[in-house]
């Protein structure tokens, strides 16, 4: 009997209302949204505003269709994605989640995850290396919320690749994860970027294999962290894979300049660096690198600048800070005092603090815990008090030279109120 099947042809979500009203109906939002055809390129479907929406406004939250706990986060509960673990800002948590005592793997917190959701609507959000929104998870909703303004008929797009990446490793990781070539604005704007550096195609390919060379050394150096013996004895020196990075950048000449400091993969392996002296216990390294790596970004306003602030900056000036009085480092005139530090130390909390409520929302849990760290931190400090004009005198002075300490310009200084 010849098979009479014939499949249906394929369509793309926005060619069914129904179904589209049906998934629109599931989310909580303050603006309409729309699934219409993408205006990206071989996108298919894409999820647009009708309406005007504000920077570090939430366009919707819904519950995901699916979740699972990634493994390996055993704090989070399997039900309701409660992290129980502890938290900035939050006292130690008395439930904890325990295991199925079936399984053995999931695990619940006996009344009410971080790892993977999924859900209809926000699988229409494309990519876009520089996004206008971002994804979140705060208890068991899915949050979406924007980075910049969105204009009424506007597509929304996230990143759906570590935007640190450089433009040739981002675009590689989007072809093999994803199929698809990415030629979005942020790509246009880095290819703009990396040729005004180099000023030569030759210069742009010299540009990239040193961009290779310092991701494939630290790389490299973070494994031999977790690693100790499996690699060179060099790369286990933090200070030799330090000489090593300047060796790469210093030939890697560009328009008669050296390599800059902003330019990635530079910043993230700073940061990377000061995490790993921090584990060695050498603060001070650790504080140069944290602040060479964070402070020269232009990312604040996004979730990776709040992140970056708090986890090393904010852990490094912790540990500097606890240095007993007669520590090397404050015979050192250049280096500011314990009590200049603790000045710069809550001048940058209440700082991100701020910004992560304008970022997360001051419903987030993560927010409102950095924001409830810099109340906490600034009632322990004698007069004058954060938000007056005598504590601004005090901290730009403090900051001032612990940013030259660093090798750090002025221009890349935090503000805080008052400034």
């Amino acid at each position: 009997v010849e098979n009479e099947f014939k499949p249906s042809r394929r369509e793309a979500l926005h060619d069914n209302s129904e179904l589209c009203k049906l998934n629109l109906e599931r989310v909580v939002s303050a603006v309409s949204l729309e699934i219409r055809p993408s205006k990206i390129h071989n996108m298919g479907s894409g999820l647009f505003v009708s309406s005007e929406i504000g920077a570090g406004r939430e366009i919707y939250h819904v519950l995901p269709m699916m979740h699972a706990v990634k493994p390996g986060n055993d704090n989070y509960c399997h039900h309701c994605l409660k992290d129980t673990g502890d938290m900035l800002g939050r006292p130690p948590q008395t439930v904890k989640a325990m295991p199925c005592a079936r399984c053995k793997i999931a695990r619940y917190c006996s009344k009410d995850v971080i790892g993977y959701a999924l859900d209809m609507v926000t699988a229409m959000i494309n990519h876009s290396c520089a996004p206008n929104a971002f994804v979140t998870l705060e208890g068991c909703q899915l949050r979406v919320r924007s980075l910049k303004p969105i204009a009424a008929g506007e597509e929304i797009t996230v990143s759906y690749a570590d935007p640190t990446l450089p433009v040739f490793n981002r675009q590689k990781f989007l072809k093999e994860t994803y199929f698809f070539d990415c030629r979005c604005k942020g790509c246009e704007n880095d290819d703009r970027e990396q040729l005004g550096l180099a000023g030569t195609s030759k210069n742009i390919l010299k540009l990239q294999e040193a961009q290779q060379q310092i991701m494939q050394i630290m790389a490299y150096t973070v494994q031999a962290s977790q690693y100790p013996g499996s690699y060179p004895p060099d790369l286990q020196n933090l200070e030799s894979v330090e000489t090593k990075l300047r060796t790469i950048t210093a030939a890697a000449v560009l328009r008669n300049e050296p390599y800059l400091e902003h330019v990635q993969p530079l910043p993230s392996v700073r940061r990377s660096l000061a995490m790993l002296y921090l584990e060695k216990g050498k603060p001070l390294p650790a504080l140069r690198n944290a602040l060479k790596g964070c402070l020269r970004k232009t990312d604040k306003g996004e979730p990776r600048w709040v992140n970056d602030m708090i986890d090393p900056v904010y852990t490094a000036l912790l540990v500097a800070g606890s240095l007993p009085p007669d520590a090397p480092a404050f015979k050192d005139k250049a280096f500011p005092s314990a009590l200049e530090l603790r000045i710069v130390t809550l001048g940058f909390i209440i700082a991100v603090a701020n910004e992560a409520v304008k970022v997360f929302g001051d419903d987030c849990e993560y927010a409102t815990g950095i924001m409830d760290m810099a109340t906490t931190m600034g009632a322990q400090k004698p007069p004058p008090n954060p938000g007056t004009a005598e504590f601004v005198a005090e901290f730009v002075p403090a900051q001032r030279k612990l940013l030259a300490w660093a090798g750090v310009s002025e221009e890349h200084a935090v503000s805080i109120p008052g400034m």
